[in-house]
């Protein structure tokens, strides 16, 4: 019989989810969602910037995001840094360590984002 010890949550990076997580599955991972995080940042700190390239900044954000490395990792996120200031706040208080190839500690099996639960939401309302 396999016992399984640790899991691998994705969410959105509601409060509530990430307070079940911790307390019913101590000794598992909480990755974010980066399709979630992504138009967060365009919210949040995208509107500061209305000169920016949403686009252009989305997928350099997106390149941390996917980074093998952390020296990769940080050489986008100072790009990012570098170029709008007030992204240092949004990037550090995301919890990085939850998004990023690089900082994640546990095993995410390649994913990066729960788009198949958000296909089967999709469709589950209907029904």
């Amino acid at each position: 019989m396999m016992v399984f010890d640790e899991f691998t949550f994705f969410s959105d990076r509601h409060p509530g989810i990430i307070k079940a997580i911790h307390l019913v599955f101590p000794s598992s991972y909480h990755a974010y969602c980066l399709r979630h995080l992504v138009d967060n940042f365009v919210k949040q700190v995208m509107r500061s910037y209305p000169l920016h390239n949403k686009k252009h900044w989305s997928s350099i954000f997106k390149k941390a995001a996917y980074a093998p490395s952390k020296q990769e990792f940080e050489a986008h996120i100072n790009n990012i840094i570098l170029s709008m200031p007030l992204a240092r706040d949004f990037i550090t208080n995301s919890s990085p360590e939850c998004w990023a190839n690089a900082l994640f500690p546990g095993n995410r099996w390649g994913a990066i984002n729960n788009n198949i639960a958000e296909s089967w939401n999709n469709w589950i309302k209907a029904a």
